[in-house]
């Protein structure tokens, strides 16, 4: 009991600080925050017809878009656009 007690005293107070520090949301450190990203990179939707498929397989990777390298374990995307990634690896995906 005490435990969600606290829990829903820091949940209150991190949304009264939230409030109370208005436009921290869209700026940081005087950078404004709406410039670093664009309409697109909000949309939560995409269209798999056209979207890049990355198949992942324990240390390893395959992909036929030349926007993707693949060193081992390693996976670099290298465009932006839209990635589905599958499987599982043992490695690291790096996004350039």
């Amino acid at each position: 009991m005490k435990k969600k007690i606290l829990s829903l005293i820091l949940v209150l107070s991190l949304a009264f600080s939230c409030l109370a520090l208005p436009g921290l949301a869209e700026t940081t450190g005087g950078m404004d925050m709406s410039e670093l990203f664009s309409k697109r990179d909000s949309k939560t939707d995409y269209d798999a017809d056209e979207a890049v498929t990355i198949e992942l397989s324990g240390g390893t990777a395959s992909c036929a878009s030349d926007a993707v390298s693949v060193d081992g374990g390693t996976v670099t995307i290298a465009e932006e656009g839209t990635y589905i990634l599958s499987g599982a690896l043992e490695g690291m995906v790096i996004v350039h």
